[in-house]
């Protein structure tokens, strides 16, 4: 499937896909199928030459107006100021589980002291401030880095915060949770009555678990998670996020089975494994790429046949989106010492390597790619390296998905 996307307009993104004998034609929000003899006519309609026919002079009329539209909201969420309405806390980096991808505990040397009730309370004030002006809820969401249910005064504590900012606003209070799912049954039964999202971390059948996310002293955590998991589904919504790694990925198919059918829930995320600062695990290379995406694309099927969801984060065709950075999601990050950050993985400036240069104006999915992030940051200096696993793997996925909405 690789590089079977042409783009037609040089300062616009329409894109043809395929090279069958009926081929796409794409801007985003916009997806037509032509056969291949009229992409010519096509392209000098999208280019005002004489030639085009009717039909491509149609085709070009509907495909102009919404790629300058594209471009025009592709701009506005580059450009807007920054302006949070959604505040996400990482209350402490101390963990129950020992998983051998996480970054969060790279170079850790100590638990640390966890973050100090002021700062919860002046960030969810700030971003109340925001919400009100926008008109919206007051959106909270606790994550990790370590576990939020460990500091449990701590975490009640943030609840009972950040509602008193939004009562003041006069807002409504939405909260997340994300948890690993090693808590006792009183605790996930208060997560259940107080959070209206919970996603739970759990990577597969108990093999698979228990192999990547062990407990202190290697002890085994399915039996735990799947205990919660029954508990966690009387919430409003709950999903399960299962990070996927070059040991398990022919394995996606089976995770869904395990989570509809062990776990009982119905949506997921499947989420490659970071490689970033822990080196613990073995990474993903741009050569996984294929293999990744022939079986989550099972996987979907699966989860489909179901009546279950798997979605992916990196790449989502329903929406303009970027990179993770929370100045582009207008979310505010608050690191367990307090302090505020652009980015969820709190990188250092000399970390990042940028992923501007990757092959993204000619890309078809430009806009709806979270690029190399986080292991090439945009905010860094331009990098001229081939795309890796990542890049390979959104682009793989989108073009499957358009392949498949159009029938082709």
């Amino acid at each position: 499937m690789w590089n079977r996307a042409v783009r037609l307009h040089a300062e616009l993104p329409v894109f043809r896909i395929g090279g069958g004998s009926r081929v796409i034609i794409y801007t985003p929000g916009y997806l037509s199928v032509v056969s291949r003899d009229e992409v010519e006519p096509l392209v000098r309609s999208l280019r005002g030459e004489p030639g085009g026919d009717a039909r491509a002079k149609q085709l070009a009329s509907a495909l102009l107006p919404a790629a300058v539209e594209n471009i025009a909201r592709w701009r506005s969420l580059n450009q807007a100021a920054f302006q949070p309405r959604c505040l996400t806390l990482y209350l402490h980096n101390e963990c129950n589980l020992r998983c051998g991808y996480c970054f969060s505990r790279a170079g850790r040397t100590g638990p640390g002291a966890p973050m100090p009730s002021e700062a919860i309370a002046a960030a969810a004030a700030t971003v109340a401030r925001h919400c009100r002006r926008a008109g919206c809820p007051l959106t909270v969401v606790l994550s990790g880095g370590g576990e939020p249910t460990l500091h449990w005064s701590l975490l009640r504590q943030a609840v009972s915060l950040t509602r008193a900012a939004a009562a003041r606003e006069g807002l409504a209070w939405k909260g997340a949770i994300v948890t690993n799912g090693v808590v006792s049954a009183p605790r996930a039964a208060w997560l259940v009555r107080t959070f209206s999202s919970i996603e739970l971390s759990c990577d597969g059948p108990p093999d698979i678990q228990d192999r990547q996310r062990p407990g202190i002293g290697n002890r085994r955590s399915s039996a735990v998670v799947e205990r919660t998991a029954r508990i966690l589904e009387g919430a409003r919504h709950i999903a399960v996020r299962s990070t996927i790694t070059p040991e398990s990925m022919m394995r996606q198919a089976e995770i869904v089975d395990y989570v509809v059918n062990v776990l009982g829930l119905r949506s997921l995320r499947f989420e490659p494994a970071y490689h970033l600062r822990c080196r613990a695990a073995s990474p993903f290379r741009a050569g996984h790429a294929a293999a990744f995406v022939e079986n989550f694309l099972r996987a979907q099927e699966r989860a489909r046949a179901s009546g279950a969801e798997l979605c992916f984060a990196g790449s989502r065709l329903d929406e303009i989106h970027g990179p993770y950075c929370s100045n582009l999601k207008q979310a505010l990050h608050l690191t367990p010492q307090g302090t505020a950050t652009q980015c969820f993985f709190a990188l250092p400036p000399q970390a990042a390597a940028s992923s501007a240069a990757l092959l993204c104006d000619s890309c078809f999915n430009q806009y709806h790619c979270a690029r190399e992030c986080p292991e090439r940051c945009r905010a860094g200096p331009v990098s001229s390296q081939d795309a890796g696993f990542r890049c390979r793997v959104q682009r793989l996925l989108a073009e499957a998905w358009l392949m498949r909405a159009a029938g082709l």
